[in-house]
């Protein structure tokens, strides 16, 4: 797989070799904590921010004084349970087609 900073010198008509010491040093620290992020980690970090969006509201008094601080975390909430069922729709479609499969067998 390809380094994003990669695809940067490429579009820039640049090539690593052609960098000089300090860039090619802040090349490595940059490039370093670089990794593709999956599915999978995107799946892991909705259900974290989800879990605590969700204990916040809950923890958070329903009161009147309070109540701009809990429409925004209804949102939050509403906005990380759309983007998992968004993300979900491959494996539930892939599900609904092997059922398919199976029941025609």
């Amino acid at each position: 797989m390809m380094n994003p900073y990669d695809k940067v010198l490429e579009q820039k008509g640049l090539k690593y070799e052609e960098l000089t010491p300090e860039e090619k040093e802040l090349y490595q620290r940059a490039s370093k904590g670089v990794k593709a992020v999956t599915v999978e980690d995107l799946k892991d970090h909705l259900e974290e921010m989800l879990y605590t969006m969700t204990m916040e509201l809950c923890d958070t008094p329903d009161t009147p004084d309070l109540q701009d601080k809990n429409n925004k975390l209804k949102a939050r909430v509403k906005n990380y349970l759309l983007l998992r069922a968004f993300i979900e729709v491959p494996d539930k479609v892939a599900r609904a087609i092997q059922r398919e499969i199976e029941e025609t067998q």
